[in-house]
């Protein structure tokens, strides 16, 4: 029994050896661990991964560390576990590897077997696998973010290139269009597809085509530009623009890039600039120029005035050249007075503020009696005058302004003979319609093509009217024109230079509406002990109304101010008429006719005034007075207002 017993133990021993052979010649490193965790074999590869040569009962802790899924824990019998874990090296450094752990039965006892392989060659791959890894993700995140970033740009690029306020355009150097936005479409007037499929050359001018090749070369070389053309719309239109182009790369091909913007608006305002510039350094000419000639005016009529003074004061002068004189300041002062009342007009018209009376009255009458003027005035020369009207114009009557028709027609008249020395001139008066057309032609010098536009002008005087030294100050048709116009007509001119004018006035609202007669007129003997008063605070005037005044019978009463007026007016004086001076100490005249018509609204006022701007007659009409005379006055003309309010 004993030989058997070591017979058994002998074998078991025997076994032992071969596995442990067996073991030992395995690639792999083997450990042998039992219930304690103790070493209990361990094979010469695992001996030279520790760097011990005795491992028996280490402890498996200090020689392996766990990195995932080992817990040290024995597996169920049959079952395998793997899991990656590091050996400490006797060298204290740590050798990856790999672990294949199952449960034994050796010796009749359990083991935990360990397998390991050296693990470093994958985990080193598996390393750098992961660094390409984390290389190529962030290879692939700033791609991603660079994508995003180009999106992003181009997402704000394309919304700059919609939205700006100009027109963007992209050519390649052969002028075709690789890409425009909406406002380029919207200016030239085609889809977008139209435009891209077109050429820089079809949408600009045949000018611009001239400078095409030289701004291209420009921009061939990197140099930005910046310059004035002019697009052609689908329509034709013609765009002035001004372009900033400069050399881009488009889809990788060198390209132009183009802002075009719109300047029509500016162009307008600077063709307007210069226009204004021309018009002031033109009427700066025609101002200075004016100046001279009013010197001129003024001056001649004042030596034919104060020149003869001092002759009338020789009592000796014989009454045949008193009178002669007489006549000849008489004529310069009417010369003076219409110089200042032109000049008094225009600053009137420039202000937009002419004085307008609205009057019903007959044509035919105011014809006739224009004809008669006309007559009396231009009977000298070697010029003839004639008259003619339409049928049945003695049937239309018009309410306008009867001093401007009868100015208007003046003037024209007087402009004719200034600019005729022989031939004639002639008046025609016709109905058109609702208008009356006054044409008056002359057979004189006529007016040159160049001049015609500018005859109207304030101030003008044409190179003849100079050259011929013939009188005139430079407002008379212009005062013509304005005149018609604030009437709501106009006048018009037609000329061959050398052959003679004509001159058209065309004025609106002709009816047929019968006038209802008026009261027979006064006569200036009926002014004989009519008592006036006159409110003036200067004697020198006073003095020539009370002169006229007496001369005519009239009874006379004077007041130095407006209070004194409107006492002499309230108190039990009975006055036929009051001669109303505006411009007084104490109180004016506005309101010295304002409180005089709060009694006595029955009573005519006649405003007397030297102050003829700024509305001064609407003023005193709205105060009460009931006609206007400006300073200084002429005697017919006082005496004829004075009937016609007495009437």
């Amino acid at each position: 029994m004993k030989d058997l017993k070591n017979v058994v133990q002998l074998n078991i021993e025997r076994a032992k050896k071969e596995f442990f052979s067996f073991m030992d010649a395995l690639p792999y490193g083997v450990f042998l661990i039992d219930m304690n965790r103790e070493i209990y074999f361990a094979n010469t590869l695992a001996k030279k991964m520790t760097g011990n040569s005795n491992l028996k009962q280490v402890h498996c802790s200090d020689i392996f560390t766990s990195i995932e899924g080992d817990d040290f824990s024995f597996p169920e019998v049959g079952k395998t576990h793997v899991s990656r874990t590091n050996i400490r090296h006797k060298g204290r450094c740590l050798i990856p590897v790999l672990k294949t752990s199952q449960s034994i039965v050796f010796n009749f006892k359990n083991y935990f077997l360990d397998v390991v392989t050296d693990n470093r060659e994958q985990v080193a791959t598996e390393k750098a696998l992961l660094e390409k890894t984390r290389e190529l993700n962030n290879i692939i995140a700033e791609k991603q973010e660079a994508e995003q970033k180009t999106r992003q740009e181009a997402q704000k690029f394309e919304t700059l290139f919609e939205e700006v306020p100009d027109a963007v355009m992209v050519n390649d150097f052969d002028g075709r269009f690789l890409r425009v936005n909406s406002k380029a479409c919207q200016r030239l007037g085609y889809s977008k597809d139209e435009l891209e499929a077109m050429n820089l050359s079809q949408v600009i001018s045949k000018e611009d085509q001239e400078q095409k090749e030289n701004l291209l070369h420009q921009l061939m070389k990197g140099n930005s530009m910046l310059f004035e053309a002019v697009n052609i719309s689908k329509s034709g239109e013609r765009i002035p623009v001004e372009v900033f182009a400069k050399k881009i790369d488009f889809d990788d091909q060198p390209a132009i890039l183009s802002s075009v913007r719109n300047i029509a608006d500016r162009k307008q305002y600077e063709k307007e600039l210069i226009d204004a510039k021309r018009k002031a350094e033109e009427a700066d000419r025609l101002k200075t120029q004016f100046l001279h000639n009013i010197s001129h005016e003024i001056r001649t009529p004042l030596n034919g005035i104060v020149g003869f003074l001092d002759l009338l004061a020789d009592d000796q002068l014989p009454m045949d050249q008193r009178m002669e004189i007489l006549g000849i300041m008489r004529q310069s002062s009417d010369r003076l007075i219409e110089t200042v009342t032109d000049i008094v007009e225009m600053s009137k018209i420039q202000a937009c503020r002419p004085d307008l009376n609205s009057d019903r009255f007959k044509i035919i009458d105011e014809l006739v009696a224009l004809e008669k003027e006309a007559r009396s005035l231009f009977a000298a020369g070697e010029v003839n005058l004639s008259w003619a009207y339409s049928p049945h114009l003695e049937d239309y009557q018009v309410e306008t302004d009867r001093e401007y028709f009868r100015q208007i027609i003046s003037q024209l008249m007087s402009n004719a003979f200034k600019f005729t020395s022989e031939g004639s001139v002639k008046l025609d008066a016709s109905v058109e319609g609702d208008n009356l057309a006054i044409t008056v032609s002359d057979t004189g010098i006529g007016i040159e093509k160049s001049e015609i536009g500018k005859i109207f002008k304030p101030f003008h005087k044409t190179e003849d009217t100079i050259k011929e030294a013939i009188d005139g100050n430079g407002l008379g048709l212009t005062l013509a024109k304005n005149r018609a116009m604030a009437m709501g007509g106009d006048v018009e001119v037609a000329s061959q230079y050398g052959e003679g004018s004509v001159f058209r006035f065309i004025l609106p609202g002709l009816s047929k509406k019968e006038i209802p007669p008026s009261k027979d007129p006064l006569s200036e003997k009926d002014l004989k002990d009519k008592t006036i008063l006159i409110v003036e605070d200067a004697e020198s005037n006073y003095l020539y109304l009370e002169a006229v005044l007496k001369k005519k019978g009239c009874k006379v009463l004077h007041a130095l101010n407006g209070a004194q007026a409107v006492k002499m007016g309230l108190n039990g004086h009975q006055i036929d008429l009051i001669i109303m001076d505006l411009s007084m100490p104490v109180m004016d005249g506005f309101k010295a006719t304002q409180k005089i018509r709060e009694k006595n609204k029955d009573v005519p006022i006649i405003a007397h005034s030297a102050f003829v701007l700024n509305n001064e007659k609407a003023f005193a009409l709205q105060s009460g007075c009931n006609d206007f005379l400006a300073k200084p006055v002429k005697q017919e003309d006082l005496i004829a207002v004075m009937l016609k309010l007495l009437t």
